[in-house]
């Protein structure tokens, strides 16, 4: 048992001034006082444990030793309750359950978050606007739209972004990797957005409906140009204008002229009212 506070060893450089002060903090700490019912501390970062065991189960997270290895695909962890989560993505297992809607998670930090969709809680808040959000990767990521920080980097374009995630699915245009399997005729996608999409063709779901007329559509581009039969929107951008004749609507696409029936067009045979 410790009766005196060691010297840290290992030191590592602090990525920022926060770290650096929880350091310094835990550093004091770990000088002036000994715990006697947290009497294991790390020589790394300070932290102090009840039991040895758990002071090695938390060195390996300085050392990298990942002594549990998943037997279904090889990944190694450094603590077994580590292992046991990733184990659930194998056998589906989802053991935290929802008390307001049933939903099931694979790991509790899910579950927490997830119930911030039912309480509203948003404990992140950011500096620079009024957003808040449920997660501080969210807000991490947010803060990039005032900064202007891209710092994923395509190695192979140069290409930047702002998530790790839109690199990575960015990345699958070098690769040709197509991740994402429809079950239903096999087809590949480079985009999960892509696949959910494809599968309405099988499914004959239509999510998009037009509040003017009640039609539903596959997509939301589908949804977003049939509108124009209703609003009369003029788009410019992409294509020819089609003008419908003896009245004041200009179109895009020759489907929507044919579907579109204009406020000041007389209907034929007949005179407006």
């Amino acid at each position: 048992m410790e009766t005196a506070a060691e010297p840290w060893a290992g030191d590592g450089a602090a990525s920022t001034e926060e770290d650096l002060d929880e350091k310094e903090d835990a550093q004091a700490a770990a000088v002036t006082t000994v715990d006697p019912e947290r009497p294991y501390r790390c020589r790394d970062c300070g932290k102090a444990f009840g039991q040895s065991a758990h002071l090695l189960r938390h060195q390996t997270v300085h050392t990298g030793a990942r002594p549990y290895r998943c037997g279904d695909c090889g990944r190694g962890f450094g603590q077994r309750s580590d292992l046991t989560t990733h184990r659930r993505q194998h056998t589906g297992e989802e053991p935290y359950a929802c008390g307001d809607c049933g939903r099931r998670f694979a790991q509790s930090s899910n579950l927490l978050r997830h119930q911030r969709t039912h309480t509203a809680e948003a404990p992140f808040a950011c500096s620079c606007c009024p957003r808040r959000f449920r997660r501080r990767a969210h807000l991490l990521a947010h803060g990039r739209t005032h900064t202007g920080e891209r710092p994923y980097c395509c190695g192979d374009c140069g290409r930047a972004f702002r998530h790790a995630s839109h690199l990575h699915r960015h990345r699958r245009g070098h690769t040709g990797e197509r991740p994402h399997h429809c079950p239903d005729c096999g087809r590949s996608f480079g985009v999960r957005s892509t696949l959910v999409t494809h599968r309405r063709v099988h499914t004959a779901e239509r999510p998009y409906a037009c509040e003017d007329c009640g039609r539903r559509f596959a997509q939301s581009a589908s949804l977003h140009r049939h509108r124009r039969t209703h609003t009369c929107a003029r788009p410019g951008r992409h294509g020819p204008h089609l003008l419908l004749e003896g009245g004041d609507c200009t179109f895009n696409q020759s489907s929507d002229l044919l579907q579109h029936q204009c406020p000041t067009q007389a209907p034929a045979g007949g005179d407006m009212s």
